[in-house]
């Protein structure tokens, strides 16, 4: 009982809040099957088996013997040994794991650096709501960690900028040598490094103007302290080398000068594209509101020359905006950016917030039932999550279940050259790994055949080119997904003026050639797949 006495009210609400997160996030992960962990998991006990991570293509029979550099050979031998020890259940703990520990330290950082005064609630909401919003991107998928790293780095950075106490940026140094073992989202961080750079050294020079004498800036540095930020930044771009590839894990950049997959990639899409993620242009234009408020009040400081202006978390704010506009993908970043930022402004400017946490504060009733009704929701969610050990068995509405154990029990077929969808390309290296594919997700922007191997995929589908292109490779069996048709809302009917039957008559010229050649026939269908065989 003594140790509860000590444990603060709060403390427990916050304890039961991330609890709900987290019992909300292994309900998320468990209800789908992101094709690409199958790799993942192939390429983690690849690394086991041969004590060595892989420099050569291995899965595509388009890119044999091609020089590979795995990006998340850490983060794939830890998902391995997860999946192998603790199955589907183990992995989605993790990573859930992982999102609920990015959104405490975020919720550390807002609230030590942004604001006085309680705003519990405000911060709850809208953490809830962000969850709600990324739920699409989260789940067993490796990118989730540059979530927490990137939490991590802004924490650093913001201590420093706060204190001027060097021996912060020590952190730097592991935590970018770890991000760079994980994901390729240490860019993003290194990125953001010489991004606070340079604003502070436009801030510097400002002061230096006449007429600008007399605008403020949160937490002016010296040219001294630039300098040492400077200097530990460059050591911890020199950290990320310590890896097993060298400078060879920066090899991948020059692939990105080609955009062809940010407009086929349904993730890497403009968030105005289908299928609108709803929850996160309303996170958006919620940022884009308090933006409008945030450069009003801007004005009236400016002409009444009394500008207190945080310029960093401002520019943060707005790059990755631009970012999630043009990508989904990016929509979880622009949260973790935006999230202090956004708190901070609506703490200021919407009273609400702080007469609901003393109303909290004062409201027995209120806090008697509050705990209970988080417990309750927390359970509704771990009740309702289907554990799944063998995702790749019980996902089979989604995946070619069926056509890959007719291929496998028909000896003939096993070794013709196949065709394979893109999106099940990381499934079948896990459910067949004997098997070489002509594309999977984890090189689509590889130079190929004078463009990328995505556009040279691409290139089947479309109008008199399918013959060709199955010829050229020497392709005996294709694998085809069947996709059901797109139902439109009411909103996105009338008010986007999208045409439902348009978007369903695209016409996909390989699927028409291969129904009407008589060089090819069906030998395997169900509601998911299709198997061609050449006669």
């Amino acid at each position: 009982m003594f140790i509860f006495k000590k444990i603060k009210y709060t403390t427990v609400i916050w304890i039961m809040f991330y609890f709900i997160i987290f019992s909300f996030l292994l309900y998320n992960s468990h209800n789908y099957l992101d094709a690409d962990l199958g790799w993942h998991l192939a390429v983690g006990e690849r690394i086991l088996e041969e004590r060595a991570v892989p420099n050569l293509d291995n899965y595509d029979y388009t890119l044999t013997g091609k020089a590979w550099v795995d990006h998340e050979w850490l983060l794939n031998l830890a998902t391995h040994w997860l999946f192998d020890n603790f199955g589907y259940v183990g992995v989605n703990i993790f990573f859930s794991l992982v999102v609920v520990l990015a959104l405490i330290i975020l919720n550390i950082y807002t609230q030590k650096y942004f604001f006085t005064g309680r705003r519990l609630f405000l911060i709850m909401a809208f953490q809830f709501f962000g969850v709600l919003a990324m739920a699409p991107h989260l789940g067993a998928r490796m990118q989730v960690i540059t979530l927490l790293n990137l939490s991590v780095l802004l924490l650093i950075m913001r201590h420093y900028d706060h204190t001027k106490d060097f021996r912060a940026l020590f952190w730097l140094w592991p935590l970018f040598c770890f991000w760079a073992n994980v994901h390729a989202g240490f860019l993003i961080g290194i990125f953001v490094l010489f991004f606070w750079l340079g604003i502070k050294v436009i801030e510097t020079m400002i002061k230096k103007i006449k007429i600008f004498s007399w605008v403020e800036f949160f937490s002016p540095l010296s040219a001294k302290e630039l300098l040492v930020f400077f200097i530990f930044s460059l050591v911890a771009v020199a950290f990320t080398l310590l890896n097993p590839y060298g400078s060879e894990l920066y090899s991948f950049l020059t692939s990105y000068t080609n955009d062809f997959y940010l407009k086929t990639i349904e993730e890497w899409m403009p968030s105005y594209a289908m299928p609108i993620q709803y929850k996160q242009i309303i996170y958006a234009a919620i940022v884009v509101a308090m933006l409008i408020v945030f450069f009003s009040d801007l004005a009236r400081d400016i002409k009444k020359k009394n500008l207190k202006l945080d310029s960093w978390h401002l520019g943060l704010t707005l790059f990755f905006l631009v970012l999630a506009i043009n990508s989904k993908r990016h929509f979880p970043l622009f949260f973790v950016a935006s999230f202090s930022w956004l708190i901070a402004t609506m703490g200021r400017d919407v009273v609400l917030s702080e007469n609901s946490s003393r109303y909290f504060k004062d409201n027995r009733v209120l806090k008697i039932f509050i705990l209970p009704i988080f417990l309750l929701v927390a359970l509704n969610f771990l009740f309702n999550t289907r554990y799944i050990q063998d995702p790749f068995f019980w996902f089979c509405g989604d995946y070619p279940c069926g056509a890959v154990r007719y291929i496998k029990s028909n000896p003939t077929l096993l070794d013709k050259k196949i065709f394979n969808n893109y999106g099940w390309g990381g499934y079948l290296i896990y459910v067949w790994p004997e098997k070489k594919l002509f594309i999977d997700g984890r090189l689509p922007i590889y130079e190929f055949a004078g463009h990328t191997l995505f556009e040279e995929y691409f290139e089947f589908f479309k109008e008199g080119q399918s013959a060709a292109k199955l010829d050229q490779y020497d392709i005996d069996m294709v694998l085809l997904k069947i996709y059901s048709d797109i139902k439109l809302n009411w909103f996105e009917k009338n008010f986007l003026g999208l045409n439902e039957d348009k978007i369903n008559g695209q016409k996909m010229y390989l699927y028409e050639y291969l129904k009407n050649s008589p060089d090819w026939y069906l030998g395997y269908s169900d509601p998911i797949s299709e198997v061609y065989i050449r006669l």
